[in-house]
């Protein structure tokens, strides 16, 4: 096949035709053959507008029809597993947007198939491709920050305000799409994470509005006993982007809402910003700020397909951060702390 191009298809024309599609090409070794929607008006007007030859309005009729290696799925999260399951049992490589599905057991399920496959699976966590959060994950396996003591994650966005007030919007589907927390929560919780290790306990709350879930805040405990505190507002008046501190016994490293970093050593007792890797290359500049991370990730997707080995976000990491999230829903109805560790209540 490496001689060849890997021919994809694209599912969901939302972010499908925003960044999948344009970032996909972006990417020499690969031809986006087919686009999938609901509608096929949708399908259609996708496929014109990014010159993809082929379109469908039924999933498993591309998979048939298509002569595909591989699929993204960028539909809402009801969708998800029964598109992967397909594309699993069709022997496609397989990129699905995040949150990875609508329950830990739906995630799991996703996994085990995808595994017995043996095929390549990634979740679209791109943040961990952005320049900041790569500097930290490079000085956190260093050792900079020494014994992790605590970190705590704030955003505060109105990107999404107008958008919570409409029952349509999939933000506000409820289980069919995961809210606010599966939107946001899963990234950062994919963050944290991959920079510290499992996550053994969590607490959280979830304070309800007519139009569903627009802010939470949650308390994870890692395996190694340090404590981080996400909260996010999603109907901030103005947006201030998110910001990530984390504290161990060595230092301190903070990353701004700008994207800069910055860093502290105990014995020094000064903030120094820390330069930035040139993660972008010669990628050009995009109207959708979120298609060169991703260009980055289903690089790395792609290189597992072709050579084996890769660095990207799997359906096992995606299933870790959806047991975390039904923890937090969870936590949320016992009014106490769940215990994710596997120890307590093996899966």
């Amino acid at each position: 096949m490496a001689d060849k191009p890997l021919r994809v298809g694209v599912i969901g024309t939302g972010v499908g035709a925003a960044v999948h599609i344009p970032g996909l090409r972006q990417i020499p070794e690969v031809e986006v053959v087919a686009v999938g929607a609901s509608r096929i008006e949708r399908a259609r007007a996708a496929a014109v507008l990014h010159q993809v030859p082929h379109f469908f309005d039924d999933y498993r009729r591309m998979f048939r029809e298509a002569n595909l290696h591989a699929v993204t799925i960028a539909t809402p999260p009801e969708y998800h597993h029964p598109i992967a399951i397909a594309a699993a049992e069709a022997g496609l490589h397989i990129l699905c947007e995040k949150p990875m599905a609508r329950n830990a057991a739906e995630a799991r399920d996703m996994h085990r198939l995808a595994r017995d496959a043996k095929i390549r699976h990634a979740v679209d966590y791109k943040t961990r491709f952005l320049p900041s959060r790569q500097v930290c994950k490079r000085l956190i396996d260093q050792g900079y920050l020494g014994e992790l003591q605590s970190v705590s994650l704030t955003v505060f966005r109105q990107s999404w305000r107008d958008r919570l007030r409409h029952s349509t919007s999939s933000l506000d589907a409820g289980e069919r799409a995961g809210g606010v927390l599966g939107a946001l929560g899963s990234d950062y919780i994919d963050t944290l994470r991959w920079w510290f290790g499992e996550i053994h306990a969590v607490a959280g709350a979830l304070p309800r509005t007519i139009r569903g879930s627009e802010n939470f805040s949650l308390i994870l405990q890692f395996a190694s006993g340090a404590l981080a505190t996400i909260h996010v507002s999603a109907v901030a008046p103005m947006d201030l982007g998110d910001e990530i501190v984390a504290v161990g016994t060595d230092a301190l490293l903070a990353v701004q809402a700008d994207g800069r970093v910055f860093g502290m050593r105990r014995d020094e007792q000064v903030l120094t910003e820390i330069e930035l890797p040139d993660v972008w290359g010669d990628l050009p500049n995009f109207a959708d700020h979120r298609v060169r991370p991703f260009v980055l990730l289903a690089r790395e997707w792609v290189r597992g397909i072709l050579e084996g080995e890769s660095a990207v976000p799997s359906f096992e990491d995606g299933m870790k951060v959806q047991e975390v999230l039904d923890s937090v829903q969870r936590s949320q109805e016992l009014q106490r702390w769940i215990d994710t560790s596997g120890k307590k209540w093996p899966v």
